[in-house]
């Protein structure tokens, strides 16, 4: 998905990227814009979606120790812990900067002379 975005994002900028090059922008600063608004991207989804899948988890955890006090077994949390929240959030960024790598190259293959003419 997020990669989709981006390539969405290179067609509409085409040129605005065609004109940073025609000015002599270096291709590792195109490169860096693509990649790091997936990353910004994915960084905001993934922070508000780790924080409702653990505030939903909180929520049942709650549920389930109201329910029925004497059938619940004791230890037995539906939390997860810190370390499996952040290593989730650290592969879901990785993935983002590889999801970012395919719109980056190809934003590089705009040519300025074609993305200035382009409307």
């Amino acid at each position: 998905g997020v990669s989709n975005i981006m390539l969405v994002l290179v067609k509409e900028r085409t040129q605005e990227i065609g004109i940073r090059r025609a000015i002599g922008a270096p291709p590792a600063a195109i490169i860096g814009q693509i990649l790091s608004e997936s990353f910004v991207l994915t960084f905001v989804a993934g922070t508000v979606g780790l924080a409702a899948g653990v505030g939903l988890l909180s929520a049942a955890d709650t549920l389930y120790a109201a329910a029925s006090p004497e059938e619940t077994v004791e230890g037995v949390s539906w939390q997860i812990t810190f370390a499996t929240g952040m290593l989730s959030l650290a592969i879901l960024l990785a993935g983002s900067l590889l999801a970012g790598i395919i719109p980056a190259v190809r934003a590089l293959s705009i040519k300025a002379v074609d993305a200035i003419r382009e409307e």
